[in-house]
């Protein structure tokens, strides 16, 4: 409305002849010039604010995590400001003043500063000053047991998806390091390469719950594992000895065969973050898959019971449990060679029917084929599922869900 009435009152100007109309025009136009600067420069100054707030919860957040503490324990508040202003980014926002204070409970940050008039400069009001504060309040310790489980079949050796996952399963490992070093917190991480098959340590060949039952056989064991026979395939029921199905059991062409077994071993549950990265590095792209079956181990790493005894048990309430699965294909083999597509699909649904009953948060992660309502499905939500179009893409995946999982331990309190 202010716009149209000034290009009437503008015409009627320009056609005027009058003296006294001219006077009376420049003294009306005052008041909605300076409307209009105060509504632009308002509307400036809002914006500014809107991304210093955010900026500002950033920053809180990030040093709630640990990411500015140096190595001998104390806090590096340029780094802090570096990550403000790059965060910030708003070249109208002049800033005045920038402080950061990190305790045992809270950060708090706050922030000041002004923007320039344009049109309000000429009514004398040179500039708009702002400022905001963020805290972020450390919650309750919250500790975690995260396991990848990560597809180490031929197919992700296209499009150089085996190397974009091991840079993205790094970068989560770093964070997780970070986040435990800065909350002073317990992140354990496991990692389970799978494809038709698992390998494990051949230091663990005497264990009872392996089907190796001549010493020859323990001795010329690779490490190499497939599913365990129905019904014990979908679940982690302890082996008994007594019942050969129950059993682990060597591989048939891999298990006794080094020149097959090249899959990278099953990495337990630990907080040896170089050994982690170690043992991404290591993997390589070969085989058929089967989800199932790494699921199965990815659980197996989340219990307390055989075959690994290192996790928490579930009525632990300090610690919480997360898997983690990405694929980029269909399943395709078990032990049972003649099962293939929904049969096989059906298999590892019913492993995820099992894992329902568990406390353990599921993402899953779809990178460009695959069966995307069976990962949809065993996800432990759907909003955790994700489906990757793009091998690029799952790096910012990773970065997801490790900031939720930062989350956890932080909630910004103002």
């Amino acid at each position: 409305m202010t716009s149209s009435f000034l290009v009437k009152l503008g015409q009627a100007f320009a056609a005027s002849r009058s003296g006294s109309f001219a006077v009376i025009f420049a003294l009306a136009l005052l008041p909605l010039i300076a409307a209009a600067g105060a509504a632009l420069d308002y509307a400036r100054a809002v914006n500014v604010r809107s991304d210093l707030q955010r900026a500002i919860d950033a920053v809180a957040l990030a040093a709630g995590t640990g990411l500015f503490d140096r190595a001998n324990g104390t806090f590096d508040e340029d780094a802090a400001r570096a990550f403000f202003d790059v965060n910030f980014g708003e070249p109208e926002g002049e800033i005045s003043s920038f402080t950061i204070t990190k305790s045992a409970t809270t950060v708090e940050v706050s922030v000041a500063g002004r923007i320039e008039t344009t049109l309000l400069a000429t009514l004398g009001i040179q500039e708009i000053p702002f400022s905001s504060d963020a805290q972020a309040r450390l919650a309750q310790a919250t500790n975690f047991e995260i396991v990848l489980v990560l597809d180490n079949t031929g197919s992700m050796g296209g499009n150089n998806k085996l190397k974009i996952m091991q840079d993205a399963a790094t970068m989560f490992i770093d964070r997780m390091e970070t986040l435990a070093d800065g909350m002073g917190i317990d992140v354990q991480i496991g990692i389970v390469p799978f494809t038709e098959m698992v390998r494990l340590d051949t230091d663990l060949k005497s264990e009872p719950w392996l089907d190796l039952p001549t010493q020859q056989q323990e001795n010329a064991w690779t490490g190499c594992l497939w599913d365990r026979d129905q019904p014990y395939d979908a679940d982690i029921t302890a082996p008994n000895p007594g019942i050969a199905a129950s059993l682990f059991t060597p591989h048939p062409n891999a298990g006794f065969n080094p020149a097959r077994c090249r899959i990278a071993e099953i990495e337990p549950l630990t907080d040896d973050y170089n050994k982690l990265r170690d043992h991404v590095d290591d993997m390589i792209a070969a085989g058929t898959t089967n989800v199932g079956l790494g699921m199965v181990w990815g659980w197996h790493l989340l219990n307390p019971s055989t075959p690994f005894t290192g996790a928490r048990p579930e009525t632990d309430e300090d610690y919480r449990k997360i898997m983690i699965v990405l694929t980029d294909g269909d399943n395709t083999r078990t032990r049972r060679r003649t099962q293939y597509g929904a049969s096989l699909d059906a298999n590892t649904e019913d492993v995820c029917d099992n894992l329902d009953a568990e406390e353990i948060t599921r993402y899953t992660i779809r990178v460009v084929n695959g069966n995307a309502n069976l990962l949809r499905r065993c996800a432990s939500d759907p909003d955790k599922f994700y489906n990757v179009r793009q091998p690029r893409g799952i790096v910012g995946v990773f970065e997801e869900i490790a900031s939720l999982i930062e989350s956890e331990t932080l909630r910004l309190s103002s």
